[in-house]
């Protein structure tokens, strides 16, 4: 936060990229309460919209990776069901 307290818009937008690709969360943080700290005449960028921006795409591989379990689970099963009809009734 120290570095970013005295940041130029600019120098906050390369910090708020930065902090998307890497997802660093502290960076994330600190470019955020650089932000509050400003007027908001003098905001780059809304400090809502880069948490929403931060905090979404983990959110959205994690549902992604959940629903693909659960796919490959079912999937799992009805081969095994398939398998064991297939044993009982040639």
């Amino acid at each position: 936060m120290g570095n970013l307290a005295s940041a130029t818009p600019t120098e906050l937008w390369y910090a708020a990229v930065t902090a998307l690709q890497s997802a660093d969360v502290d960076l994330a943080a600190a470019v955020i309460q650089a932000l509050r700290a400003m007027p908001l005449d003098k905001q780059p960028f809304s400090p809502l919209e880069f948490a929403a921006r931060f905090a979404f795409p983990p959110h959205e591989k994690a549902v992604q990776a959940i629903n693909d379990i659960g796919r490959d689970s079912d999937a799992a099963l009805l081969l095994w069901r398939v398998v064991q009809q297939g044993t009982r009734e040639p």
